[in-house]
């Protein structure tokens, strides 16, 4: 239980760290050479678009174009979020993307994938619960999307009956993310990397994870 506050009060003042980071974000230059292939940037359960933003400007930096719908909360069905995720991208015209998810968003980015399986060249999750969080048993009376995150859901073994393209997709989760146990942040068939000393929160401020995520951008023909 100790560990478990201790490291809830270091995310905490990550988050504070990470508003302050924002101030000088404008004046970051993009490196040479805009990339073709643009990236999805999809935010997870009861956060924003917004909680991604230091995330988006790193990648904008390696000059990708990065898009960031905002679904809200996504406290609906995961299959509903899916369509507006669909939507967002026909409407903005976008073919043949990168899709990088996190937590929840990364589940929403996956049920897409399956319905729409040549847009997503490379798919890249962060926390995502692939195999469910007792965490949402806790929220499941609200939330119809912490109904379907919980662990053995209907939702959950139907997806896991579904084959990825292994060489086009990366986990990436912590041994010590306590809301998204390492078991769980593993998609059969896709590359899984272990990030230790992170938590929930921090896989999206984290250097060590951009670092991973940048990899395995520069792996992508």
């Amino acid at each position: 239980m100790l560990r478990l506050f201790a490291l809830l009060v270091q995310e905490i003042i990550l988050c504070v760290f990470y508003i302050i980071t924002l101030i000088p974000l404008g004046r970051m230059k993009v490196l040479k050479g805009k990339k073709e292939v643009p990236i999805v940037l999809l935010h997870g359960w009861l956060t924003r678009s917004f909680f991604l933003v230091l995330l988006k400007k790193r990648l904008e930096h390696l000059g990708y174009s990065v898009h960031m719908p905002d679904f809200g909360g996504h406290t609906g069905k995961i299959d509903r979020s899916s369509r507006e995720l669909h939507l967002y991208i026909e409407r903005n015209g976008l073919k043949k993307i990168i899709f990088i998810g996190y937590s929840l968003g990364g589940l929403i980015g996956l049920h897409y994938y399956f319905n729409h399986k040549k847009n997503i060249v490379k798919f890249i999750s962060l926390g995502t619960p692939f195999n469910g969080t007792y965490c949402a048993k806790l929220t499941s009376f609200f939330s119809e999307s912490a109904k379907q995150m919980a662990p053995g859901s209907s939702f959950l073994i139907k997806l896991s009956k579904k084959k990825i393209h292994s060489h086009s997709f990366y986990t990436i989760g912590s041994n010590h993310d306590y809301i998204v146990p390492y078991w769980s942040s593993q998609l059969k068939g896709a590359h899984h990397i272990n990030i230790k000393y992170e938590g929930h929160l921090s896989l999206v401020f984290s250097r060590k994870v951009f670092n991973k995520i940048k990899e395995i951008l520069y792996f992508y023909k």
